[in-house]
Order: structure tokens, then sequence, then C-alpha cells
């Protein structure tokens, strides 16, 4: 009887490797050379994460060898996604008449009524594609800024890369130390969570702005800073941003006029 099995019943590859290399061995010498086929097909990765191919194993006669292969691996760069798995199957060289097929990866099936007599057995396996991408966020800006009666602040998170689930965000406004602009006072000082939703890049929050009126004062400044929320995600930079709010208040404007009183000039100040 003639053997033929992948050489593992697991393989595990990098999803940026490029390739998976997938060997097949034959343990007995034979009197001719003869083709098997194996054929990579969706179980749980997708068709978009690897190329489906059925690839020939050409195995020389006379000799025990083991012949390996390469099936094509695709980067989709899509964070949070987890290792996924597709199955390669060993069909029969085209002589041979597969009579029953085994359920179950890595176990055997047995095919029989080869031209020459000999039984052949053959195995599927399972390639385990080990997913590297990394998804960073940061602010969109490391400095904002609002007039004072815009009514609110627009801040915004960056995702890098596409992700396979909704991203978790919470946003903070904070007062410096020392203090500039004051929560309650000039801003309010949030503290909310925002989604990302997988299909989207970048997610953003309304941070409210108050108009306080008070004449004379200069631009103000608050901080604002990001948690993620979400298992797996990066922090990248900016990680803090720094919201500046463009003072609208206009200082009054005296009017003097001269004139007398009683015979005497003064000036009228008006305010």
């Amino acid at each position: 009887m003639v053997v033929l099995r992948f050489s593992s019943s697991n393989y595990e590859v990098s999803e940026d490797n490029g390739t998976v290399t997938v060997c097949m061995t034959k343990d007995v010498e034979t009197a001719r050379t003869f083709t098997a086929t194996a054929t990579a097909q969706e179980f749980e990765a997708e068709d978009e994460d690897f190329v489906p191919a059925t690839i020939p194993f050409v195995f020389p006669a006379g000799t025990v060898n083991t012949v390996c292969e390469e099936f094509l691996i695709l980067s989709d760069e899509v964070a949070l996604e987890g290792n996924e798995r597709f199955m390669v199957e060993l069909s029969m060289p085209f002589s041979m008449t597969i009579r029953g097929m085994g359920v179950g990866f890595g176990s055997l099936i047995t095919a029989a009524n080869c031209t020459n007599g000999e039984n052949v057995v053959v195995s599927s396996a399972l390639v385990t594609i080990i997913d590297t991408d990394v998804l960073t966020v940061n602010f969109s800006s490391e400095v904002y800024e609002a007039n004072e009666g815009a009514g609110f602040v627009r801040v915004c998170i960056l995702k890098d890369i596409e992700s396979d689930e909704d991203l978790l965000i919470n946003i903070e406004a904070i007062e410096l130390d020392p203090a500039e602009a004051i929560g309650g006072q000039d801003f309010s000082n949030v503290s909310r969570n925002i989604t990302i939703d997988e299909n989207q890049r970048m997610g953003c929050l309304d941070i409210p702005i108050i108009d306080d009126s008070i004449e004379h004062e200069q631009n103000e400044q608050f901080m604002v800073q990001f948690t993620v929320l979400t298992p797996g995600v990066e922090t990248g930079q900016p990680n803090t941003s720094f919201v500046t709010i463009i003072d609208n208040d206009e200082p009054s404007v005296a009017a003097i006029i001269a004139g007398s009183v009683a015979g005497t000039s003064v000036l009228f100040v008006i305010v």
C-alpha cells in the first residue's frame, strides 16, 4: 500500500508572510510517477485572506520522498480579526477513484481502485493564519481652536487601519495645571465614550464651549485625552491635545465729549 499524507495536520503562518509551505510525503517506492492535488478552501478564513487554489503535487517514481508546494496568503490589513483557518484537502490522481471521504481534520481518507492495484491513503490539513495587524489610534491634531461663541469644539480620533470590530474610546476634557480655561466656566469638563464603527476610520466628540462674557481676558487652553477601552488596540501620538478658546469679548469703547459747566470746560466720558 502506498500512503500519501500531509506532513502535518496543522500549519501556522504569519499573515504578512505571503505564502505557506505545505508538504506531502510518500512512504514507499513506486514504479511510476503520479500526481496528487491539494485544494485550499474556506473554513474560517474567507478567500480575501488566502488564494483558493488547486495545486499539483508530483511524486517521482522509485523514491520515498516529500513534496512541498506553496499556497498564497493575503495580508488584508484588518486589525482585531483574530487568527483564521482555511483547509487544504488532498485529492487523488485522475487515474484513481475515491470511494469514500472521511470527516474530521487530520483523519485518514481511504481511496481505492488505482489502476496498478495500489491503495492510497490521503488526509486533509488546517492552515492557521496568525493575525499580525496592529491597530493604532491617535488624535487628529495636537492643537484645536474654537471661538468662545462657537458653542463647541470638535475633537477627533483616527484609526490607522481598518478593524474587524467597533472601537470604544473614552475622551476626557480636563483643566491644565495651572489652570487657564476653567471647567464649568469656560468649557464643559466632560468624560464621554465614543464608538468608531469597524467600517469607519474616524470618530469625533463635540465638547461644549461656554461663552462667559468676561472682558479683557486672554485666550485660554484646556487639555483633552483619551483612553482606549477595546483590548488589543495601541495608543499612538498625539494621545493628548490642547484646545485653545479664542476670546470673542470686545472691550467697551468710551466716547469723550468736550463741554462746559457753569463756564468751566469739562470732558464727558460716555461708556
